[in-house]
């Protein structure tokens, strides 16, 4: 599973390039997530080209699941992120009281409008 995080400030100030950024990163995903994007030349081409790895080692690496809308299965997410806080990577209040952004319902969820 892979996020996307941004600084709001910039994002607040920069409006209309945080959306093209946002848009961008979810076209790619679905690029990847759908007809085996993963494995597709040009995909694999950026992958080098952009992050670095030699393309052998691409092909050899497992395959993101991705589901195409970036659906997520939320208790999933949480049972991730109870792990992540029991083994100490999350250094949160939130995550140290049990309380997960994935049990939190979707409509009190704070929401942004890029």
């Amino acid at each position: 599973m892979g996020c996307w995080a941004r600084n709001r400030d910039w994002a607040v100030k920069n409006p209309e390039l945080a959306h093209k950024v946002m848009v961008a990163y979810l076209k790619a995903a679905r690029d990847l997530a759908l007809d085996n994007g993963w494995k597709q030349e040009r995909n694999i081409d950026l992958m080098v080209k952009y992050t670095g790895p030699k393309v052998d080692v691409i092909r050899r690496t497992r395959a993101h699941v991705l589901d195409a809308n970036l659906d997520m299965d939320l208790a999933v997410l949480d049972s991730m992120q109870r792990l992540s806080a029991e083994l100490g990577y999350l250094k949160s209040s939130a995550a140290r009281s049990g309380t997960s952004p994935a049990t939190i319902p979707r409509s009190s969820a704070p929401s942004s409008s890029t």
